[in-house]
């Protein structure tokens, strides 16, 4: 039996700034601490409307890049000492990007929530679960644990 040998050196993770995504996040960073590798963080702006952090909703692209900057910035400062991390910010459909970017990438590994903020409305967590459906390489979704 051949049984393949994983090596976590890239891993993916999608962020929208919410607790969940956090989550994700900080897993992600145990992992790429533990294989020497590296976080592709992956922000989708969905317009002509999105939220951003708290409950901020924009909808002007250039101003949307601006603040996920920011708030991408803050998020590796705050979460991702010693990791070597990038953050990579797209257009269009979650869940297609996030695939695109996976591929782009040569990513080894996706972890996401499994739930996180959108104001387009569609069932909670079906980003993850096209992400989970889709996918050419492992995903490991992180439920939040936390008081919603």
């Amino acid at each position: 039996m051949d049984t393949k040998i994983y090596n976590f050196k890239k891993v993916l993770v999608p962020v929208d700034f919410s607790d969940p995504a956090v989550n994700a996040l900080q897993c992600a960073a145990a992992v790429a601490r533990q294989f020497e590798g590296e976080i592709v963080l992956v922000f989708v702006v969905e317009m002509p409307a999105h939220t951003v952090g708290a409950g901020v909703v924009l909808d002007n692209e250039a101003e949307t890049k601006r603040q996920v900057d920011v708030q991408m910035e803050r998020l590796i400062a705050t979460h991702l000492s010693g990791v070597v991390s990038r953050p990579e910010i797209r257009m269009g459909v979650a869940s297609e990007e996030i695939l695109k970017v996976a591929l782009e990438e040569d990513a080894d590994l996706i972890i996401m929530a499994t739930h996180g903020h959108s104001l387009v409305r569609r069932p909670l967590g079906s980003v993850a679960e096209r992400v989970v459906r889709h996918a050419q390489r492992p995903v490991l979704t992180i439920p939040h644990l936390g008081a919603d």
